[in-house]
Formats: structure tokens, sequence, C-alpha cells
């Protein structure tokens, strides 16, 4: 056999290998995602289980289980964002499936921040919510807004819960929210149910987070 025909062979196999090692990849991590998917689901339906049974039985909503549950959710929810953003920087998927995973991402945050705002709503509350409209198509400071967002996060944990949404999906729950809260450009951040549109650096975000909640160890 020539040099030149081994040098193919030898080519072709590490070509061949290396695709199927990254479908390989590509499958495991495919498989985690569901996996912190399905948790992060089965922790909202029994936060919602407990709202259930407390208003079926007539008594009081018991905070302490509700807000072991909210820590959880949280904690769920922080996963499941960096998974998401590792698995979009280093996948190459086609449009139906990104569109489809985003799709299922998208709607678990939305539970997830639904069933804190319940929570929210019958128990004492220190933490605060961000609802983060983005566009990668339609927005220059979108990418910065994040970084700063993500700041704040890594200092306050899950006393900072945020719940970063792809507008560029087109999902009708989104297009929905973006009917309700007014929101007609990006970033916009919806930050204890109160509006704020438009770029908010790190300063102004600082003050906000602090009005929100005095106690913050940023404040």
């Amino acid at each position: 056999m020539g040099t030149l025909m081994r040098a193919a062979l030898v080519t072709t196999f590490i070509f061949v290998t290396g695709i199927i090692f990254g479908l390989w990849i590509g499958t495991e991590r495919v498989s985690e995602l569901d996996q912190t998917m399905l948790e992060l689901e089965e922790n909202v339906k029994s936060a919602e289980l407990q709202f259930i049974f407390f208003e079926t039985m007539g008594i009081e909503h018991s905070c302490d289980y509700l807000d072991r549950q909210r820590w959880s959710i949280g904690e769920e929810t922080e996963e499941l964002g960096k998974e998401v953003e590792r698995f979009e920087d280093s996948m190459k998927l086609d449009d139906a499936s990104f569109y489809e995973l985003k799709e299922r991402y998208t709607h678990s945050l939305l539970k997830s921040w639904l069933t804190v705002e319940r929570i929210k709503n019958d128990c004492p509350a220190d933490f605060v919510t961000v609802l983060y409209f983005y566009s990668n198509e339609e927005c220059d400071g979108c990418e910065e807004q994040g970084i700063i967002l993500s700041h704040y996060k890594e200092q306050l944990d899950t006393d900072l819960l945020i719940y970063s949404i792809d507008t560029d999906l087109n999902l009708e729950i989104v297009q929905m929210l973006e009917d309700v809260y007014g929101v007609e450009q990006y970033p916009t951040l919806i930050i204890n149910r109160e509006v704020h549109r438009g770029f908010m650096d790190a300063s102004e975000l600082k003050e906000t987070l602090c009005e929100e909640n005095p106690n913050l160890k940023v404040c």
C-alpha cells in the first residue's frame, strides 16, 4: 500500500472517529440536560402539589416547606441555564433541534418563575426575581447585560433568581409576556414584576436591586 493511500486511510479514520465521538458527546449532553429539566419540573410539580394540599385542607401555607422548594428550584434553574449555555457553545445543532431544545428550556424557566412568584406572594421573601428579555439579533447591549447579571448572580446566589428569555424563538407564551409587560426593546428586565426597559449598567442594576431588598449583601 502506497504512502499516500495509508495517509488517506488514516485521515479518513480520524475524521470518522471524530464524528462518532462528537455524536456520542452530544447524546451524553442531551441526556444530562434532559435529566436536569426533569428534576426542575418535578420540583415545580411538588410545589404546585403543596399549594393544592394547603388550599384543599383549608390550612395556612407552610412557608418552611415552600421556601425549601423555592431554594431547590432556584438551584436547578441556575444549573439548567449553565448546561444550556455549555450546550450552545459546544454543539452544532440543526435549526429544528435547537428550537425544540430552547422551547422546552424556556417553558421550564417560565414554570419555575411562576411557581417562585406564587411562593413569594404567600410567604415572606427576601430574594429578587429577574425576567431578562434578550435578543441575539436585535440587541447591541444584550451580551453586556448578561455579563452584568451574571456578576451579581455570582455574588447573591439564590437571593437573585434570573430567568433569561430568548425572544428570537417567537414562542406564544413569551409574546404574551411581552404584551403584558409592554416589552418593546431589548434588553428589558422585569425585576420583582417592575419593568425596566433598556440597558442597565452595573451601578444602575445594583441600585435597583438594593431598592427591592436593602439587605442584599451587595448593598
